[in-house]
């Protein structure tokens, strides 16, 4: 498999897995213009960079969606306050970071740097600084990921494994 489609492959399938696993939900991937309801202060934007640079994943989703994680992680009887779905949705950002650098075994110390959240960012100009973008529904909500740094220019892959380019 092409290294970028290897990528591709991976970031799709730790998308599922943790909202699987960790949500409880099941997302089906879309298209942009199916995602395109996301915008400004209807949505939070995470992101996680590697320590050492040259990769970034940047999480992207619904504000309803994210306040629907929160209260699966906090509980549903609890208020939550956007300093709670940002804290959680920071969070989602650096498990899906940590699964993709766990299923393309990186060679050497490889490790997340601390990840920020937001809310406020258009889909369109979060997809326009991005490699490459991946849009889901789900449970009538949107969520994205996007990921900086492809394997053509910032990392050398093979399947089951990368490294840093010469």
């Amino acid at each position: 498999m092409e290294p970028d489609k290897f990528i591709e492959e991976t970031l799709r399938q730790v998308v599922l897995t943790v909202f699987e696993q960790m949500y409880f939900m099941f997302p089906q991937e879309v298209g942009m213009k199916d995602a395109s309801e996301c915008k400004g202060d209807e949505t939070y934007i995470a992101n996680v960079g590697l320590k050492n640079g040259g990769l970034e994943v940047t999480i992207a989703g619904s504000a309803g969606l994210c306040e629907k994680i929160a209260s699966a992680m906090f509980g549903e009887d609890r208020e939550l306050t956007q300093k709670d779905v940002e804290d959680v949705f920071r969070e989602a950002a650096n498990i899906i970071m940590g699964n993709l650098i766990n299923e393309c075994a990186f060679p050497g110390e490889v490790s997340p740097d601390i990840p920020v959240a937001r809310k406020g960012m258009d889909l369109e100009d979060c997809k326009n600084e991005h490699d490459l973008n991946l849009f889901f529904e789900v449970e009538s909500s949107h969520f994205s990921v996007h990921l900086k740094g492809s394997a053509a220019s910032d990392l050398t892959c093979s399947e089951g494994n990368f490294t840093s380019p010469s």
